[in-house]
């Protein structure tokens, strides 16, 4: 069954639509145009190496009639298909370095489809998707013949959504970004993100032309002033070469910026010093032996810190994510893996404030937990986290992990672990979290909600591997 995707709904000329296991797009422009495009340099370059999702034209009767019978009332002139991804991100779920990686993927796949004769009518974040360390450029329908005298329309866009909020968060902690992109989909305002600026910056040429004149531009279009047509831009000598040079700049600003995101009180976790030699051994076996035997289709690695442990699994599964709330281990993380080719995303994601639904109707952009559906779940050095310091309740705990209906890997601290006699001296209120953290009551909540398929006690800790009753 062929189903409309909820986010693609804002282009006119292009939508995609979802099988159980093919994407499809429909578009309104002609089929020698779109076969055009797909035959164009840079699109057959962008396919090779993997900067632009792979795309073929759909000529198979049986396919067309389904999916035409799936658009409804739409009519659209040429049929497409993409390859599929494993799974969908937001940039409010990227680290730093990946936004940057993204901008200049964006700009880059825009540079080269000028110099074929084509222009991106759109250039946001959401046109890109990141496969494993990866980013692809997906949205092929944001690809239009350019016409002389034609301005680059999606600069204001890139802008707004890839160049302010990285700026805007340049001296932050490297959540600012993310921070600013949960909030709006649309992006920040130049006028923000000017405010933002040091004086020092302000001086700059380059902040100043993408900055500081388009905060200006903002206040004359509020006024109602300041608007120019495209047969304006014309005349004044608006020409390929113009847009380049606009692409250009922005391209050597984006090399300029600072990508170093600050350390945290978690980037220096991994050294793991609480755990003995022979105890991390054996956790890492135990974690390999359950990954081996189940040989999941796609891993969930909550609070996965530097990766350790995604990467223990990642040889017996197809795709892992990798999550942590943290900044900057998951932009070290994302960092270690770019170029590896290796079958993990790292994500910033704070599981106990995941991403909700966003956008119109609360559907345009969809909950973290609808686009990712694990069937093995690691949750190794959460759970006292959880319980202590965010004060969730561990049958709320117990009950969450049971809803994602996968196998899990859990790992649970004894009261005697440093780590968790660490988090209680850091509550006013210790006695209370002790009573709730408290072995017993894990154990019949965990019984209640899972079978006991192995566990292994490992100096202070109990690991397990879980399966999910019905």
């Amino acid at each position: 069954m062929i189903v409309t995707d909820p986010g693609s709904f804002r282009d006119p000329k292009s939508r995609v639509y979802l099988s159980a296991d093919r994407v499809f797009r429909g578009l309104k422009s002609r089929q020698t145009e779109v076969a055009a495009m797909l035959s164009a340099r840079f699109f057959v370059d962008g396919m090779e190496n993997g900067e632009i999702i792979g795309t073929r034209l759909v000529t198979d009767p049986t396919d067309l009639e389904e999916f035409l019978t799936a658009s409804g009332c739409v009519s659209w002139q040429t049929v497409m298909e993409h390859d599929q991804l494993p799974v969908i991100s937001y940039p409010f779920e990227w680290s730093r370095t990946m936004l940057l990686d993204a901008a200049e993927l964006e700009l880059g796949v825009a540079m080269k489809a000028l110099a074929d004769g084509w222009m991106t009518k759109d250039a946001t974040p959401y046109n890109i998707q990141f496969v494993g360390s990866r980013p692809v450029h997906i949205d092929v329908g944001s690809f239009e013949p350019y016409r002389d005298g034609q301005a680059w329309i999606a600069y204001r866009q890139f802008c707004e959504l890839f160049l302010y909020p990285i700026l805007s968060g340049a001296r932050g902690s490297g959540s600012d970004h993310r921070l600013m992109l949960r909030g709006s989909l649309v992006g920040i305002p130049a006028s923000m993100c000017w405010a933002r600026l040091a004086w020092s910056e302000r001086l700059r040429p380059s902040l100043v032309v993408h900055v500081g004149l388009q905060a200006l531009v903002e206040r004359r279009r509020a006024r109602g002033t300041g608007t120019s047509s495209h047969s304006d831009l014309a005349v004044v000598g608006m020409t390929e070469k113009v847009v380049n040079r606009q692409m250009s700049g922005l391209k050597k600003l984006l090399t300029r910026i600072d990508r170093q995101v600050k350390n945290s009180h978690w980037s220096s976790y991994s050294d793991r010093s609480h755990y003995s030699p022979k105890a991390f051994q054996a956790k890492r076996d135990f974690v390999a032996n359950v990954a081996s035997s189940r040989m999941p289709t796609l891993v969930l690695d909550i609070g996965a810190n530097d990766g350790t442990f995604s990467k223990v699994v990642a040889p017996f599964a197809d795709y892992v994510i990798a999550i942590d709330s943290d900044d900057a281990v998951i932009d070290s993380l994302y960092c270690s893996l770019k170029g590896s080719g290796k079958n993990i995303l790292p994500l910033v994601v704070d599981i106990v404030d995941p991403t909700g639904g966003r956008g119109w109707a609360n559907k345009e952009r969809q909950s973290f937990f609808q686009r990712v559906r694990p069937d093995l779940v690691l949750c190794l050095a959460v759970i006292h986290h959880l319980v202590i310091s965010a004060s969730i309740p561990p049958e709320l705990v117990v009950g969450f992990l049971h809803s994602l209906q996968a196998d899990l890997i859990l790992e649970i601290p004894a009261m005697n672990d440093p780590m968790v006699a660490l988090l209680l001296e850091q509550k006013t209120n210790a006695d209370d979290y002790r009573d709730r953290y408290d072995g017993t009551r894990i154990t019949e909540l965990l019984e209640d909600h899972f079978e006991v398929r192995q566990r292994e006690e490992i100096d202070t800790r109990s690991i397990l591997h879980l399966t999910p009753r019905t």
